[in-house]
């Protein structure tokens, strides 16, 4: 994500997500990603949240899917 290879991001469509994020769509401008058990973060605009598949080997089914603009400074 930091080399800006990756512009969507994903998450189940559990009960946790679709409360969280989808409920809450038309109300989100950006997200803020950790990186690992650190204080490190990336913040990043939301441009768009659809729902659909996700490209990955494995991931099947449909996903919550954040499309994410530039990294922007902390």
């Amino acid at each position: 994500m930091i080399e800006g290879h990756k512009d969507v991001e994903y998450r189940s469509e559990s009960e946790y997500w679709m409360k969280r994020i989808w409920a809450n769509r038309d109300k989100i401008t950006h997200a803020t990603f950790h990186m690992g058990y650190t204080s490190t973060t990336i913040t990043r605009p939301v441009l768009l949240i659809d729902r659909g598949g996700c490209p990955y080997d494995g991931w099947d089914g449909d996903y919550v899917r954040l499309h994410l603009g530039a990294i922007e400074d902390e």
